[in-house]
């Protein structure tokens, strides 16, 4: 069986081959609405092993996608410490969410997931939606999904598209809270986070945060950014802000 895949730089990649390669089913394409064919901005090897998929770029650049792996490694993180000294367990406070009340987050910006896997942790009630826009990113993110063995994952679910167009054309929930964490500035950040943010901005399209902020009106909004950012709060007033050590929480509630 062949352990590698190959993608070169803009070359139209059929993603059904890439699906084959992971042993996907083989109508995720029409299931989610995919592209037939892929033009990727970088080279990379997608490679599988007993740990999960490594993904090697053109200038050496090599990140693991290993949601159980990720999620075992937070859970751990998580019970050494009190859920509050987690700034997003105090952000997720102020929306006075219960311990067993169940809420459904729009994860806006899915990335790695690591929001995600850290809010189903925080608070195990609630059901997460996360969108992500990239065919190929979501195609790996969906193998790894489909291989987990946590149940706390099968919370968990995947959309493949733009989380900005699903803002402009859905009707708000009420108690539906949004999730929005742009790709922003690596110093300062943890080695392997800067390896993942490195990966995304190399194949990503960076969402600007000035096309999420008039869409907050309205709705329970979280919205993350560096500490190197600022929102001009004079024009998008808030009603919290929780400040982290790399990472500030302006927080949005629907009146």
């Amino acid at each position: 069986m062949i352990n590698t895949f190959q993608i070169e730089r803009q070359e139209p990649i059929p993603l059904e081959s890439l699906i084959d390669f992971l042993q996907l089913g083989q109508n995720l394409l029409d299931k989610y609405d995919l592209p037939k064919v892929y033009h990727s901005p970088v080279s990379m090897k997608i490679s599988r092993n007993s740990g999960g998929t490594t993904i090697e770029v053109e200038n050496g650049l090599k990140v693991s996608l290993d949601l159980n792996d990720d999620f075992r490694r937070l859970f751990q993180e998580v019970n050494k410490v009190q859920n509050k000294k987690y700034p997003l367990y105090r952000v997720l406070r102020k929306f006075n969410i219960s311990s067993d009340e169940k809420r459904e987050i729009i994860d806006c910006t899915a990335g790695f997931l690591g929001d995600s896997l850290l809010l189903l942790i925080l608070y195990p009630s609630l059901e997460v939606t996360a969108f992500e826009f990239n065919p190929l990113l979501f195609i790996l993110l969906t193998d790894s999904l489909e291989k987990s063995s946590y149940k706390q994952l099968k919370k968990l679910k995947l959309r493949y598209g733009s989380s900005i167009d699903y803002l402009q054309q859905n009707e708000v929930a009420a108690k539906e809270i949004y999730y929005c964490d742009p790709m922003f500035e690596v110093k300062s950040l943890k080695s392997k986070n800067k390896k993942k943010i490195q990966f995304l901005e190399a194949l990503i399209e960076d969402k600007n945060q000035q096309e999420f902020l008039p869409l907050l009106k309205g709705k329970n909004f979280i919205f993350k950014t560096s500490t190197l950012n600022h929102i001009d709060t004079k024009e998008y007033p808030i009603h919290f802000k929780e400040v982290g050590k790399n990472v500030t929480y302006y927080i949005f509630i629907a009146n």
